[in-house]
């Protein structure tokens, strides 16, 4: 067994672990989103931007737990690429579209203490970017081997 193949055992325990660790952070952010503080940023952060129109479809508290349920929805698709990589290749697009439409969101809101935020999604999205990298090439190489 070559380590340096991408199909290792040892290379499957790392990308899994830094699954593991999007999906916790994903998690995390979303349940957050049903608490006061966590709804207040939210109204912020789309008062002024181009998704504004959301919390008139939805309601203040609504974009807030619509916001929840599809961070539990990436987290459940990209924990799902462990076995089925064309979900995590779906949950890790969905996750770098979060990462820049909230980046794209920052500068409106740049009264709000947004480092911190930034730089979660900054690594989010980086993250996201290698589990669609891996599964896409699991994807692959499953189909490869069926087709042999």
């Amino acid at each position: 067994m070559k380590l340096n193949h991408p199909f290792s055992v040892l290379y499957r325990r790392e990308i899994n672990l830094i699954r593991v660790i999007v999906v916790l952070l994903f998690f995390i952010s979303g349940n957050l989103k049903w608490f006061s503080p966590e709804m207040q940023l939210v109204d912020e952060l789309t008062h002024d931007t181009w998704l504004s129109f959301l919390p008139g479809w939805l309601g203040q508290d609504g974009t807030s737990y619509f916001l929840a349920v599809v961070q539990a929805a990436i987290s459940v698709a990209l924990l799902g690429g462990i076995v089925f990589p064309a979900l995590g290749i779906a949950g890790g697009l969905a996750a770098i579209a979060s990462a820049l439409i909230t980046l794209n969101l920052l500068p409106a809101a740049m009264s709000v203490s947004v480092v911190g935020l930034a730089l979660k999604e900054i690594l989010l999205g980086s993250a996201a970017a290698a589990i669609v990298y891996f599964d896409f090439r699991a994807f692959f190489h499953q189909r490869l081997v069926i087709i042999e």
